[in-house]
């Protein structure tokens, strides 16, 4: 699924792009490019990199059961101790219940992060051109 999902952004940051002018306002960074976003905005205001994680108990194997996690999200710190998305400036607890996990998590974590793993947590691509056109696009939204 993420797979898919990394194609559909990449044909429409890609592919679209001409299309739409770099209009990229339509764009729901938090279903498939949150990484994208949140270095440009690490880039911008040098803000810190977050990945959000989840804890849970793997499965049983030979009699044992042992923590794991799962990355659900990257965000970056505002100075203000709230965080940030494509959706704006939330609260860690807002982002706590909003977030989705596959598994069933028990205990989430804000994890400092940097940009070479923020950019492979999700995926394995050069994803720089795609950081240089949200850079371009929140330069305009201001």
């Amino acid at each position: 699924m993420k797979n898919f999902i990394k194609k559909s952004v990449r044909y429409y940051l890609n592919e679209n792009n001409s299309k739409f002018n770099n209009d990229l306002s339509k764009h729901n960074f938090n279903l498939g490019d949150c990484d994208i976003y949140a270095v440009a905005l690490h880039r911008l205001h040098g803000y810190p990199l977050y990945v959000i994680r989840g804890y849970f108990l793997e499965e049983e194997w030979g009699g044992e059961r042992e923590w794991d996690y799962e990355d659900s999200h990257i965000v970056v710190k505002h100075p203000n101790g709230n965080y940030m998305d494509s959706d704006g400036e939330q609260t860690e607890e807002t982002l706590k219940s909003n977030v989705g996990f596959m598994n069933k998590v028990e205990r989430i974590e804000f994890i400092p992060i940097d940009e070479e793993g923020a950019l492979s947590t999700f995926s394995c691509q050069d994803q720089e051109e795609d950081v240089s056109k949200v850079i371009n696009y929140l330069k305009t939204k201001k």
